[in-house]
């Protein structure tokens, strides 16, 4: 840099904190007794010389009232030291800070709460250091948060059902499924996929023919899915209903048919859009003491009427969702 380039003061502050290249630590030009130091600082501290270095922390995603960190550091015989007692004031959009300004502590630490409102869907926090009101920046930065929170994880569901003739089906899902929740708690799916299968038994419908017809085996059905996306309603700290929308899915019958004779006759189909057997999964919110949602849970037992119609079955679900 040329001479020209730089100020008087510039220079100053050059020669008053450059240290020996080869050995770091070392001035190469100022006095280094702790007295000379001592009146360095005061002609030429840090709000002069260099600006402060400061690390701000928020979480890049919040729901509700966060925490954001400051942590102030100066120049200190060469090295980055703590500054204590620096003013650091907070200028929140979308959201308000308590406190909203303060003074480092021993450590160069200060902390707010940052509080989102309604109807916005992020925030940001402008902060500031200085040496007291009124006096010249030593730093500044700003954060941002998106407002929402997510939450992921594995969920299974049984479905075993019997009938009065003899007749058994089973269902079994396993999927997994990102939720996000925005700033007023409404839901969406990110992502979800899994799959399904199916598996249904029944007596052979030529057992009551007349003249009875010797066969053996049963009617069967037996089919796969690929579960891609759904949808959700409810709200974070209400219970969750997802439903599964777009499918994949092929089925095999061997159906023993009087009309053929009883001749069993197989039948494969593949079909897409709409979910043949709409089946809604229901999770519940689970808060801690300290009122923060943990999970999501869908854990669930039931019976009756819990499958698809034609059926008594018994219904097990299992799996979470935790915050991301």
């Amino acid at each position: 840099m040329s001479e020209a380039a730089v100020s008087d003061l510039q220079v100053l502050c050059y020669y008053a904190y450059v240290e020996d290249p080869s050995s770091p630590g070392t001035p190469l030009f100022y006095d280094s007794r702790p007295e000379a130091l001592s009146e360095r600082t005061s002609l030429l501290g840090p709000d002069l010389c260099v600006e402060a270095q400061m690390n701000v922390q928020l979480p890049q995603q919040i729901s509700g009232a966060a925490s954001l960190s400051v942590v102030v550091q100066v120049p200190s015989d060469g090295r980055l030291a703590p500054a204590p007692n620096v003013l650091v004031d907070l200028t929140p959009t979308c959201a308000s800070a308590s406190p909203a300004s303060g003074r480092t502590d021993a450590s160069g630490d200060f902390s707010s709460t940052i509080t989102p409102v309604s109807g916005c869907g992020d925030v940001s926090v402008d902060v500031t250091a200085r040496g007291d009101s009124g006096t010249a920046v030593l730093a500044h930065k700003t954060v941002t948060a998106t407002l929402g929170a997510d939450y992921a994880g594995f969920i299974t569901k049984s479905m075993v059902g019997t009938r009065n003739d003899g007749a058994t089906i089973d269902f079994e899902y396993s999927f997994s499924l990102h939720v996000r929740f925005a700033a007023d708690g409404t839901p969406t799916v990110v992502s979800s996929s899994g799959s399904m299968s199916e598996n249904a038994a029944s007596p052979d419908n030529c057992q009551s023919f007349d003249p009875p017809v010797s066969v053996s085996g049963s009617d069967t059905v037996t089919a796969s899915a690929t579960l891609s996306g759904g949808t959700v309603d409810g709200q974070l700290g209400a219970p969750l209903e997802f439903q599964p929308t777009d499918v994949s899915l092929s089925r095999t019958s061997t159906v023993f048919d009087p009309a053929n004779g009883c001749m069993s006759t197989t039948v494969i189909s593949t079909t897409t859009t709409p979910f043949p057997d709409p089946q809604s999964f229901v999770g519940q919110p689970v808060i801690d003491q300290n009122n923060d949602i943990t999970a999501i849970d869908f854990t669930n037992t039931s019976s009756g009427n819990c499958g698809p119609p034609g059926f008594t079955y018994t219904c097990t679900t299992t799996g979470q969702l935790v915050p991301e």
